[in-house]
C-alpha cells in the first residue's frame, strides 16, 4: 500500500480500506448462507477495489512528492550566482528541469552587476521559471550561501552548488538517494582532505587515498545545517569568512563533522563538469596559502578540530576504495573564450553551455 506519509487524505484512504476489507468478509459470509446473489457480492467487490485501484494510484502521487522517512523527497537547489548569467541561466534551467529539484534558488552576490539577461531568460520558459527564484544579497558575502531562507525550512535536502559545474540529472538523483541513507552527513562531489604535520594542519587539494571534505561546488546537505551555520555557529567564524572571502566550506564541514561525529561521504561521477576552468577562485594568487591558513584559524574560531577521514568512495551501485577524485581541479580550458555573444533566448544558452559541455569531454578525453 503506498502511503507512506500520512495526510488526511491517505488516512480516510486506510479507513475506506479497512471497511472494504471487512465488508467483503461480512459479503462473503452472506453469500455462504444464501442470503446474497454470488453475482451481485462479485460485481460490488469488483467496482470497489476498482474505486480502491484508483485512489491507492492517487495517493502514490501525493505520497512520492511528499515525504520519505520524515523528510523531504526532494531537495531545494541554492546556486551561487555573481557573473556568468549565460552559464548561470542555463544551468538554472537545466537544473530545475528535473523531477527531484523542487525549487532552485540563485543567491546573487553581486552588488554592482544586476542580472538582466538571467531574469529575462529564465522566465521565458514558464514552465522552468516558476521554479526559479533569485534572492538579491545587499553584500558580497560567501556567507550568504547558507542562508536559512525561510522556504527551506519546508525541504530538509538541500544542494548547494557553484554556477560553473554541470552535474547531470542521473547524478544528482544518485546524491540524492544517498543523502537520504546519509542524512546527518555531506554528501558531494567534489572531495578534499586536511593533513596533520608537525607543522600544524594543511589543505590537501589533492587527496589520493582519503578525504575529509567537500567542497560546495555540489554538496547535499539537510537545511539544518544552514540554520545552524547563520544562528548558531560562533559569529567570529562568518567575520573571518567575510573578512577573507574564503572557506565557507571549510567552515561548514568542521561544522557539521563537530555535529554529527561522522565523516563527509564522497559520490564518484566521471560526468561532473567544473566550467570554471583557469577563472575559478583556485586560481587566484594566495589561494593555497589562504586555505592552509583557514584550517588552522577556522577549527580555533569554532572550538573543534574535529573533521573525520573516510576511505570510500561511493558510486550509484557500490561502494569502493577511494583513490582520488577525477576532476580535481576541473578542465583545461577558459571560460572566457567562449562566446555567448549571439545568444538570444533560454533554448539558446542552454544549446551553448551543452556545446561547451561536449568540448570540456573532449579535451578531457585527449589528455588521459
Amino acid at each position: 500500500f503506498p502511503c507512506a506519509y500520512r495526510t488526511p487524505f491517505t488516512h480516510t484512504l486506510h479507513l475506506f480500506l479497512s471497511g472494504h476489507m471487512i465488508d467483503t468478509l461480512r459479503w462473503k459470509r452472506r453469500v455462504m448462507k444464501g442470503k446474497r446473489s454470488s453475482e451481485a457480492v462479485v460485481r460490488k467487490v469488483f467496482t470497489r477495489t476498482l474505486l480502491l485501484c484508483a485512489l491507492c494510484f492517487v495517493s502514490a502521487k501525493i505520497t512520492s512528492e511528499r515525504r520519505v522517512g520524515g523528510v523531504t523527497s526532494s531537495c531545494t537547489m541554492v546556486l551561487n550566482g555573481f557573473s556568468r548569467e549565460h552559464v548561470l541561466t542555463a544551468l538554472a534551467l537545466h537544473y530545475s528541469a528535473m523531477e527531484v529539484v523542487n525549487k532552485v534558488r540563485v543567491v546573487w552576490g553581486n552588488t554592482k552587476q544586476h542580472p538582466e539577461f538571467f531574469f529575462s531568460h529564465t522566465k521565458s520558459v514558464s514552465r522552468l521559471g516558476d521554479k526559479i527564484e533569485v534572492i538579491m544579497t545587499p553584500t558580497d558575502d560567501l556567507n550568504d550561501r547558507f542562508l536559512p531562507i525561510a522556504p527551506l525550512r519546508e525541504s530538509r535536502c538541500v544542494i548547494i552548488a557553484d554556477d560553473d559545474v554541470y552535474v547531470d540529472e542521473r547524478t544528482v538523483n544518485a546524491a540524492h538517494a544517498l543523502w537520504m541513507k546519509h542524512q546527518t552527513q555531506i554528501v558531494g562531489l567534489f572531495p578534499r582532505a586536511h593533513t596533520v604535520t608537525s607543522q600544524g594542519t594543511f589543505y590537501n587539494s589533492n587527496p589520493k587515498y582519503r578525504y575529509s571534505i567537500i567542497l560546495t561546488k555540489f554538496m547535499v546537505l539537510d537545511s539544518a545545517y544552514l540554520d545552524a551555520y547563520s544562528n548558531q555557529m560562533p559569529a567570529s567564524v562568518r567575520d573571518y569568512v567575510r573578512e577573507k572571502g574564503n572557506c565557507e566550506d571549510i567552515a561548514m564541514n568542521y561544522l557539521v563533522t563537530s555535529l554529527s561525529n561522522k565523516s563527509p561521504i564522497y559520490l564518484r561521477d566521471s560526468t561532473k563538469i567544473d566550467f570554471g576552468g583557469k577563472t575559478g577562485i583556485y586560481n587566484r594568487p594566495g589561494h593555497v596559502n589562504a586555505r592552509d591558513e583557514c584550517m588552522r584559524q577556522i577549527p580555533e574560531l569554532l572550538d573543534s578540530q574535529l573533521l573525520i577521514y573516510n576511505d570510500v568512495a561511493f558510486t550509484a551501485n557500490a561502494e569502493e576504495r577511494f583513490m582520488g577524485d577525477s576532476f580535481v581541479h576541473g578542465t583545461e580550458f577558459d571560460l572566457k573564450e567562449l562566446d555567448f555573444s549571439h545568444i538570444q533566448d533560454s533554448a539558446d544558452s542552454i544549446q551553448a553551455v551543452e556545446r561547451l559541455r561536449h568540448q570540456l569531454v573532449t579535451i578531457r578525453s585527449k589528455s588521459l
